[in-house]
């Protein structure tokens, strides 16, 4: 029998227990901390925040200001019940440096107004078109990350990137930035949980080419991975290797939850 991987390190390649173990519960802080800012969140052994995601809040007000449009709908999903985005941290002891992004834990009725608007990647130049919305979200998190990070990463010689749902297609957006601007020198290791697709095929060749590992968890019956519309039949794709997983549930709810579906269907992989 294979020895089992060491839960602190980030393995080789894609490892379920890993990110049953470590990713999972990094992605369920993002929600914790938005609930109670002041409070430390679980966190796998070793691993400890040492900032919040905290959104600029003029920035935030002029998102929540526009006009009702699919786009406008969208961003307020993430953006009206909190400026609170999620996490940054480290585990010293392997290293290892994390940001994880909240999105929503259940659909609820933004997939009926999901948009497919698209622009150019305002943060690296030549980067290809993403999702407009969640790119005004990533806009308005820029300063907390940075800020975040350049305390995060001393240390470290490792960094995680991680969201579920719409927290996810910002932990992409995300990444790309902080591989060329916000952490210089470090190349994010990202796996993501339930997410839709960020932007067109350009962004999608330009991610893949800059972050070489990428996984997206995808839960086989959930329908949030399948939007917005993606090739053959639409514009958007996405980014990474896909882990298809059979978290159960034919319900959209159920399918979508990381404790619900998520979960068990990565303990099948063990």
């Amino acid at each position: 029998m294979n020895p089992q991987p060491s839960l602190s390190v980030p393995p080789s390649g894609f490892d379920p227990a890993f990110t049953l173990n470590v990713m999972i519960p990094l992605a369920e802080a993002a929600y914790a901390v938005m609930q109670n800012p002041g409070a430390n969140p679980p966190l796998p052994a070793g691993f400890q925040q040492t900032a919040v995601l905290q959104a600029d809040e003029t920035q935030r007000a002029t998102l929540l200001g526009q006009p009702s449009s699919p786009k406008a709908r969208v961003v307020a999903v993430l953006l009206r019940d909190s400026g609170v985005f999620g996490l940054i941290g480290n585990n010293p002891a392997s290293k290892t440096a994390f940001v994880s992004f909240r999105g929503t834990q259940s659909p609820g009725e933004w997939l009926e107004d999901f948009d497919a608007l698209f622009e150019p990647y305002e943060f690296v130049r030549g980067g290809g078109s993403a999702h407009q919305g969640f790119q005004s979200v990533c806009a308005a998190l820029r300063d907390s990350v940075r800020a975040g990070l350049a305390k995060a990463v001393v240390g470290c010689n490792r960094l995680l990137v991680t969201g579920h749902s719409l927290g996810a297609a910002l932990a992409v957006i995300a990444a790309a930035d902080i591989a060329k601007n916000l952490a210089p020198g470090f190349t994010p290791e990202v796996i993501t949980f339930a997410g839709p697709a960020s932007g067109l095929p350009d962004f999608a060749h330009f991610f893949d080419s800059l972050i070489p590992s990428c996984y997206r968890v995808v839960n086989q019956w959930d329908i949030v991975p399948r939007v917005p519309l993606q090739i053959p039949f639409g514009f958007f794709q996405h980014a990474g290797t896909e882990k298809r997983i059979d978290g159960g549930f034919a319900d959209v709810k159920n399918a979508h939850s990381l404790s619900q579906s998520y979960v068990p269907g990565l303990r099948k992989l063990l």
